[in-house]
Parts: structure tokens; C-alpha cells; sequence
């Protein structure tokens, strides 16, 4: 330092933290810029060499909320050569200090004082931050998908479910409704009484809050029929909330390791309650897990370990259904369906893959490939500007699709396509989850130059109201409709779907078409184009 002072003035004009040295009369020896910024912002460090500190610090007392309080132990401190470390301060403006406080001595003679001050305002935030979340943790049961896994797995162990007991997933349905009823927050706490409900009586440590409205519960007891009465007594469906009768609707799994023998671990075990609760999502009922289940369960466990690579390893391919105007079967467009060649379970649907990306997060990923694959073969396979070209959104990344928007925008630059040839499909549910957000994802995608149709019309909950503020060019009806279509009634509604289409200036398109006589009765409901097997089953684009 002695050889090169100006090493020394680099690195400590460039220290974060602020620094103050005092000589024996208390007086400004050495200060740095994080110093003077903290406490004389505009004020060169040069400028304070000198200065009497204990007047300087009557002057910065206000900067603090205890004005009072630092100045007396400032000089408390110094009185006392008392060394200091991490003591903390909170300035007037909110923002935190910590100072450390060091002393040089001559036998028993301050000859030097050193101050060191640094902002922690953010590590302040961070760790109260912290504090309320493992409050809040305790209270609604969140915790990191991860840390939640292990918690559920570890505790199978300890009480021994793996060998002789059950794990039990617990799903809260129609959330959507209770929420109309209560309000969000009011959902919340519903939410949070049935976990307490739950902990309440199978055990605190034995219950968790796996993912938003599912739960988890762990019991060493092996007997199916005994858990679910219990999980019916605590999930009551009629309760009173906030003066209003709400009603539960669950999904409840259940597995049992008596019956299966195979199971070896915890973690095991919490995968096939997820998967039963799934499954009984899909056929609202309880559900017990068995071999056959056990064996759909281990696919699925299969494809969710490989689909992330499965991404990267170029398996997925596009096969296109042709869509057909009936009148003259005259072939105006194609539907891009997304496969799966899965080198062991072979060429796999949508429905066997999409919802497993949707739970890992990945399916924007799928989009985003089917996008781009869309718009080359656009260019490539379907080089005739009068062919149409339909994008399967999946229901999650429609809702939250602004990020696909600027990839669709991206490809239809890249490979130069007349993006008019594109129709981006949602189906009809994805539009009732969240209305506003999706209007404005799809007006966003019309910005681009694309047409957007609604798929799966019918089922879902639009309504009127809905359909006025939607920007749409096609209504795609469900393919249930066409398998009823002898009943008097379902025709009547499928005239009805093809006069809102032409109200709003929409092309009506039927689905799952597979016989002459469907397409006859179409043509004579108003229904001009079709999709399905009779028209062209979906498949590889031809060279």
C-alpha cells in the first residue's frame, strides 16, 4: 500500500460497503464514496476529511427513525472502545443499516476508529419475507412442489404406509364456482379450512397441501373402504361459509399397498395417489387403485420421465386432418394434430401426453414447436395460398398465450406465410376460465393477421354475452353432437350453433364426421364444412 497508495484508493473508493476511519480527536481521517452516499449524497469523500464526527452526528440523527437512540449509542460505543458487529438501524426513509464498529488502541488509548456501514434494506425484506411465507405456510399448507413431494414421501415411511397403510389424493372440484360464491379470498380460506379439517383428524404431520386444491393424506391403515368414510365425514359437501351453503364436489384416490405389492418407496406411493385422484377427476367418482390402474399409472409415470427429452430428441411429429367442404367434398384446409412416437408405447394421442406437459410446465414448449412446424410446412408442404391451416392451442398456454403470440409472429416472418391462411384453435373451456385475459390474448393473435376459432363448441359454458366480445372466424362443434345428430333435438341445437355463427360472421365446421348419413343431415342443419374419418383421417403430409 505504502508503494502504490493509488491501488489502495481504488479498491476503497470501489467498496460497497460505506467506510469511516476517526483519528484519536474524532475527526474525519478517511472516508470512501459508499460512505458519503449513504449519508451526504453529492458530497466528495474529500470533503468530509476533517470534519468533527461527533457533530457530524448530531447533524445525520434525523436520517434515523430513533434519532435519539443512535446518537447515544453511537457515542456510548465509543466511550466504551466497545467493538460492534452487524448492528442493525432502521433510517427514517424505511431502508435499513448495519454497522460494524472496530478500535485501534494504544495501551489503553483510542488512536483510531473505524466505521463500517452497508445498506441491507433487501436482505431485511428477503428475510421478513421469509418469515411470512413460513407463517403463511403453516396456515394455507403451500410449500415448493419439491419440498412438498419428500414431506409426503418421508412420512409414508415413517408410519409405515409403504408396507401396510394408504396414501389418499384429495381434489376440491369446481373451484370456478365456489370462488363466484365466496370471492378468491373466500375460496382461500375454504381451502384452508379443509386442510385444517383434514389435519385435524388424520394427524397434522400426516396431511398435505399438494398443489392448489388437492390435498394429500397419509394413513397406516390398509383399509380403502375405511379411509374413504372418513375423508367423507371431514369433506362434508355442505358447508357454511361466510353465511352462504357452499357444496364441496371432490375427487378422492386412493391407494393401498396390501393389494400392490410392488410398491418399495414413499415417493412411489404419492405418485399413484396423484395419478388416482387424476383418474377420478375424469370419472367424478372414488377411486381405488388396482393393478390396471397401477399399470396405466406406470406409463404415465414413464412419459412424464421422458418427455422433457423427448422435446429436445425430435420424437413429436404433425399429422393434418383435412378439413372438407361436404357439399363437394372439396378439401379447403388442414387440422395440425401433434403424436408422440414414443420408442416403447409406440405412436401416442394428444390425451395420453398434454395433460402430463400442462402438470410439468412444458406444454408452452409444445405449442411453440407446433407453431413453427405449422408455419414451415405452410411454406414447404402446403405452398397453395388458398389452403387454411389450424393450430392446436392446449387450454393453459391460450390462457396465458401472449408469449406465443410473438412466436407466431416470429414464424409467419421467418417463413414467409400470408398468416391469413392460419387459424389458432382454443377450445371452448379454455375461453370460460378466464374471459378477459383471454379476449385479450386473442385479439393479439388477430393483430397478427391469423383467424381464431373455438373448438369443442357446445360443452363448454359460452355464452352469448361471451361470443359478442370474442374476435372469432370459426366455431368448430363437438364431435358429441354428430354422434346424436338422429335426435330431433340436437339438430335443432346445431341450427342454432350455425345461426350464432352467421350472426358473427363465423364459418361453422362439425367434427368426428364418419358416415354419408352424418354428412347429409349436416348439410341439411347448415353445416357446409366437416372434419373426421369419413372426410380423411389425420395423418403424415405426403412429399
Amino acid at each position: 500500500m505504502q508503494q502504490d497508495p493509488q491501488r489502495l484508493n481504488v479498491v476503497f473508493g470501489h467498496l460497497h460497503e460505506g467506510v469511516l476511519v476517526e483519528d484519536a480527536a474524532r475527526r474525519v481521517r478517511l472516508a470512501n464514496t459508499a460512505f458519503t452516499e449513504l449519508f451526504t449524497p453529492g458530497m466528495s469523500p474529500d470533503d468530509l476529511v476533517g470534519v468533527d464526527c461527533d457533530a457530524a452526528a448530531v447533524q445525520s440523527a434525523p436520517l434515523f427513525r430513533d434519532p435519539e437512540g443512535w446518537l447515544e449509542r453511537t457515542r456510548a460505543i465509543v466511550a466504551r472502545h466497545q467493538p460492534v458487529t452487524s448492528e442493525p438501524w432502521q433510517l427514517a426513509d424505511g431502508r435499513w443499516i448495519e454497522r460494524d464498529y472496530y478500535v485501534r488502541l494504544h495501551g489503553h488509548e483510542a488512536y483510531e476508529h473505524i466505521w463500517i456501514y452497508r445498506d441491507v434494506t433487501r436482505q431485511r425484506a428477503a428475510v421478513d419475507a421469509a418469515v411470512e411465507l413460513a407463517q403463511a405456510t403453516e396456515r394455507t399448507g403451500f410449500r415448493d412442489w419439491e419440498v412438498t413431494i419428500d414431506r409426503m414421501a418421508r412420512r409414508a415411511e415413517e408410519v409405515g404406509a409403504v408396507q401396510r397403510g394408504s396414501m389418499a389424493a384429495v381434489k376440491v372440484l369446481q373451484m370456478d364456482l365456489v370462488n363466484a360464491e365466496l370471492g378468491y379470498a373466500g375460496g382461500d380460506e375454504l381451502l384452508v379450512t379443509v386442510l385444517a379439517q383434514l389435519r385435524e383428524r388424520f394427524g397434522h404431520d400426516n396431511v398435505e397441501r399438494l398443489k392448489g386444491t388437492v390435498f394429500g393424506v397419509v394413513t397406516a391403515d390398509a383399509d380403502p373402504d375405511r379411509l374413504l368414510r372418513d375423508l367423507h365425514e371431514v369433506l362434508d359437501p355442505t358447508r357454511i361459509e361466510a353465511d352462504h351453503f357452499v357444496t364441496l364436489s371432490t375427487a378422492i384416490g386412493v391407494v393401498t399397498t396390501g393389494d400392490i405389492t410392488d410398491v418399495r418407496t414413499g415417493r412411489e406411493l404419492f405418485e399413484l395417489a396423484r395419478y388416482a385422484v387424476r383418474e377420478g377427476q375424469r370419472h367424478p367418482a372414488d377411486l381405488v387403485m388396482d393393478l390396471r390402474l397401477r399399470n396405466k399409472a406406470r406409463i404415465a409415470h414413464e412419459l412424464e420421465s421422458r418427455l422433457p427429452e423427448a422435446l429436445e430428441s425430435g420424437e413429436f411429429v404433425l399429422h393434418y386432418q383435412p378439413i372438407v367442404r361436404m357439399a363437394g367434398t372439396r378439401t379447403i384446409g388442414y387440422e395440425a394434430l401433434v403424436r408422440w412416437e414414443h420408442p416403447v408405447h409406440g405412436l401416442l394421442a394428444p390425451d395420453a401426453f398434454i395433460p402430463v406437459a400442462e402438470e410439468l410446465g412444458v406444454v408452452a414448449r409444445i405449442d411453440r414447436w407446433v407453431i413453427e412446424q405449422v408455419c414451415r410446412a405452410a411454406r414447404d408442404t402446403f405452398p397453395d395460398d388458398a389452403t387454411l391451416l389450424g393450430i392446436n392451442l392446449s387450454t393453459k398456454s391460450a390462457a396465458d398465450g401472449l408469449a406465443l403470440v410473438q412466436v407466431l409472429r416470429d414464424c409467419v416472418a421467418e417463413y414467409e406465410v400470408n398468416a391469413r391462411r392460419l387459424v389458432v384453435e382454443v377450445t371452448e373451456s379454455a375461453v370460460a376460465d378466464d374471459l378477459p385475459a383471454f379476449i385479450t390474448v386473442m385479439r393479439k393473435f388477430r393483430s397478427v393477421g391469423v383467424s381464431v376459432g373455438i373448438d369443442d363448441f357446445g360443452v363448454g359454458s359460452s355464452t352469448l354475452a361471451a361470443l359478442r366480445l370474442l374476435p372469432f372466424n370459426y366455431l368448430k362443434i363437438d364431435r358429441s353432437f354428430v354422434i346424436d345428430l338422429h335426435d330431433a333435438r340436437v339438430q335443432d341445437l346445431i341450427r342454432l350453433i350455425v345461426a350464432i355463427g352467421h350472426t358473427f360472421s363465423a364459418e361453422v365446421i362439425a367434427e368426428g364426421v364418419e358416415t354419408q348419413d352424418q354428412a347429409d343431415l349436416l348439410l341439411r342443419c347448415g353445416v357446409g364444412m366437416g372434419q373426421g374419418w369419413l372426410l380423411g383421417r389425420p395423418a403424415l403430409p405426403q412429399p
